[in-house]
Parts: C-alpha cells; structure tokens; sequence
C-alpha cells in the first residue's frame, strides 16, 4: 500500500497561524500538537503549491519556523525553512532518491530510473529539528529516529512518527492526509479555507 502525505510542522502560535492561512484562502487542517507547535495539513488535490506559499506566508509575515515534511512510502523528506527560505534538507535514506519531479500530484522525491548509485543513509542534523521540538529533546532519541534506527525501522511513516515523538508532538496530525483526517479526533482542530468551519 502507498502513503503519501505533505505537511508542514509550524513553530508559531496556533491561532495567529489559522488566521493567516484564513485570511489568505488557503484550505487546510490545522491542528495544535504542543504549545506552540501546529500542524498544517494542506488538502491533498493543491498539488504542493500551496504548501510553498504557506511557508512563505507564514515566514514572512509572521517570523515563523515551519518543517515541510513529505512521505511517498519510499522516503520521507523535510525541509526546515526560517523567515521564509530554506535552511536545512533532510532526506531518511538518500540512495532513493535521485531528483525532484512535478507531476499532477506535486512535487516529490523520485527513485532514481537509470540505476545511479548514490550514497546510502540519511541527511540532516538532528540539531536543527531539536528546536522545533518540546520539553527536554532527547538528541540521542532523535538522532536515532532520523537514522531510522530502533523499533520504528526504515518504512517512512514509522520512522516520522518516531521523530516526532522524540521531539515530544503529537504525531497524530503530522502523519497521514487530508483526506483521512476526522477533525473530532483532532482536538482544537478547525478546517481553514473556502469550505472552512470555525
């Protein structure tokens, strides 16, 4: 079975960024996962564009930090971005993935068609996602949790969970789309955009 979700993890107050996303007509879940951590859940069919413009919406106009996480089952990927632009990449295993395409489905790692041996293992410094943890981040725990070592393995969607777990969010929001959300199983969650409910 193929998972495929993007999101994006917010380091912002919950209700300024609903209103901002309100205000610019964007339809996504939002949804608190710690005090000042939100997670964005763009509806699925905007084909990642809009995701980009949150980012930038969000930087930009507000200051936030935001994570755009991605998962196609083969890989997940994240791209920290600050005051608007990226920062830092994080690949879960680089020798899946080749180059970026943009197809009617959005943007997206690709498994590399001619075979092109790349390096194995992952790429990113669990340093930069520990800021947009909770609490006491256990580095060591997240450390792991991006190499996709421990009880979570390598499959994209255990391993996401075990990150966001080690920097102590609730995972629930930040790992699956759109489309399979139930919001009365999101506390505090409200839909944004131009079917949104308050």
């Amino acid at each position: 079975m193929v998972t495929w979700y993007e999101n994006l993890l917010v380091a912002g107050e919950f209700e300024l960024t609903v209103n901002a996303l309100e205000r610019a007509g964007f339809e996504a879940i939002v949804a608190p996962v710690a005090r000042a951590r939100v997670a964005v859940v763009p509806y699925e069919w905007s084909g990642g564009e809009d995701l980009s413009d949150m980012v930038t919406l969000l930087g930009r106009d507000l200051g936030f930090a935001a994570i755009r996480w991605e998962n196609n089952s083969f890989v997940l990927t994240a791209d920290v971005w600050e005051g608007g632009r990226l920062t830092h990449w994080y690949v879960s295993e680089l020798s899946n993935v080749a180059y970026r395409w943009v197809d009617e489905l959005g943007p997206g790692p690709s498994i590399d068609p001619q075979g092109i041996p790349l390096p194995a293992g992952p790429v990113g410094d669990p340093a930069v996602f520990a800021r947009f943890g909770v609490g006491n981040v256990d580095i060591g725990r997240l450390a792991a949790a991006l190499r996709g070592e421990g009880p979570s393995g390598v499959a994209p969607g255990r391993q996401h969970r075990a990150i966001l777990e080690a920097l102590n969010l609730d995972p629930l929001p930040l790992t699956d789309e759109f489309s399979s959300f139930d919001l009365h199983r999101l506390p505090g969650a409200v839909l944004t955009g131009p079917v949104g409910v308050r």
